[in-house]
């Protein structure tokens, strides 16, 4: 069964207490968990484990690598890939909490997890975003990683290092938080399907007929549709020019930022004949830049929106596709 991001971090709590045969506080019952009824599961994981045990039990979400939101998420060869990417989820998920960006730099990131409009998060509710990256921050790359706690009492204690948590944790404000790291490495895991689809791509010898340009493009833009690709990164990547690229293109028929889009919506299609996904986490996924962006862009090009196209694939008539333009430098 696939699942989103959201719904996988809601769960984690709830199934560390099953785990260790504590009923959860909402008795177990199934469907969306409220915000009152996850900050409960957490106060209860807290008050049974520590609250080091909060920052652990965002391990849990690499047990869906495969989901192509995670996937999205750790696809990354930079710490500032991985923040901005989670920046544009915010646009998509509106939840009552974000995380802001407060500095980034060589070695460290401090970030402030606040409110949207209502009352600032628990601290219970920090530790636990807190634990997210840093499981995100492992996985990518970061060597070494450590966090502290600069708006706590003591601003100075090292919580977490050594890939361990480092109780107790200082009381206070939880809700920033400071990573350092020795050195960076990207890597990212194997992804079943997508990589292996890649990989015959990017090995297969080459035919008689030469392979469309288009194509060429789409191959690079599909290893991660998140990223803000411009022309000149998948120029270097198939060793032409900026406007050797374009002329190429053009004498396709197409241009960059239409062929970037075609990749995308391909990739869309694919997502939606999952019925498990939301229109969100397939608009986030395949990198448009919000849900209504992902409506307009997949109706402008197949004339019709994506629920009622995913409609029409589970049984219903199917319309004609309807071209539309694209051009841009990032997209």
């Amino acid at each position: 069964m696939t699942m989103q991001l959201h719904g996988l971090l809601a769960s984690l709590p709830r199934r560390w207490l099953e785990a260790r045969g504590h009923p959860p506080p909402d008795g177990g019952a199934p469907g969306t968990i409220g915000r009152e009824t996850q900050r409960a599961l957490l106060e209860a994981v807290a008050s049974l484990g520590g609250e080091g045990a909060l920052l652990a039990l965002s391990r849990g979400v690499l047990t869906a690598v495969d989901e192509p939101l995670v996937y999205a998420l750790l696809n990354v060869a930079s710490v500032e890939a991985l923040i901005d990417k989670e920046q544009r989820l915010n646009r998509f998920f509106h939840s009552h909490h974000r995380v802001r960006v407060v500095a980034l730099g060589p070695g460290h990131l401090t970030l402030q997890h606040e409110s949207r409009a209502d009352a600032p998060p628990a601290r219970v509710e920090s530790l636990f975003v807190l634990g997210l990256h840093l499981t995100l921050l492992d996985e990518i790359g970061c060597h070494h990683v450590q966090a502290t706690l600069p708006a706590s009492d003591d601003p100075d204690a090292v919580v977490f290092r050594e890939g361990g948590v480092r109780p107790p944790l200082p009381p206070g404000d939880a809700s920033r938080w400071r990573f350092t790291w020795s050195r960076f490495v990207a890597r990212r895991a194997w992804t079943p399907g997508l990589d292996e689809v890649l990989e015959r791509a990017s090995t297969a010898p080459d035919l008689d007929a030469p392979v469309p340009v288009a194509t060429r493009v789409a191959d690079v833009v599909a290893r991660d549709l998140l990223h803000r690709w411009t022309v000149e990164e998948v120029a270097r990547r198939l060793g032409r020019s900026r406007r050797a690229l374009q002329r190429a293109l053009s004498e396709e028929g197409t241009t960059f930022s239409r062929t970037v889009e075609d990749a995308r919506l391909a990739e869309a299609e694919r997502l939606l004949t999952e019925p498990d996904r939301s229109i969100t986490e397939i608009g986030f996924t395949c990198g448009f830049a919000d849900t209504a962006h992902f409506s307009r862009r997949f109706k402008a090009r197949r004339a019709r929106t994506p629920t009622t196209w995913r409609q029409q694939q589970a049984g219903g008539p199917r319309g004609a596709a309807s071209p539309g333009p694209g051009e841009g430098g990032v997209v």
